[in-house]
């Protein structure tokens, strides 16, 4: 996740075709498994949106963490990155899981 920013050829970076092959594999793992009532296009914000930022408090957790003066491989800091995720993405999540979000 850190070279993503600096490079402009992807697939420049080693493993770079396994992300968009992870990304797929999550959102349909996600339809199957949570009852969503909301639009295709906002279930593809969400689910963009959340694997975007997770994956860069997971994948460049050494630079999180220094921003943050924390230790990366710290529970203080996979703390801060569940709680960041949960303040992000609940509210929205039950939200799009809602009986009152029907299209």
């Amino acid at each position: 996740m850190l070279n993503m920013a600096q490079i402009e050829k992807p697939l420049q970076i080693p493993g770079y075709q396994h992300i968009p092959e992870l990304f797929d594999k999550t959102r349909r793992t996600f339809e199957e498994k949570v009852p969503l009532r909301a639009s295709a296009l906002e279930i593809g914000m969400f689910l963009n949106s959340f694997n975007t930022l997770a994956f860069s408090f997971l994948g460049a957790s050494s630079c999180q963490a220094q921003i943050l003066g924390m230790d990366p491989e710290g529970n203080q800091y996979r703390k801060w990155v569940k709680d960041t995720l949960m303040f992000m993405f609940l509210s929205p999540l039950k939200r799009l899981i809602s009986a009152d979000n029907q299209q």
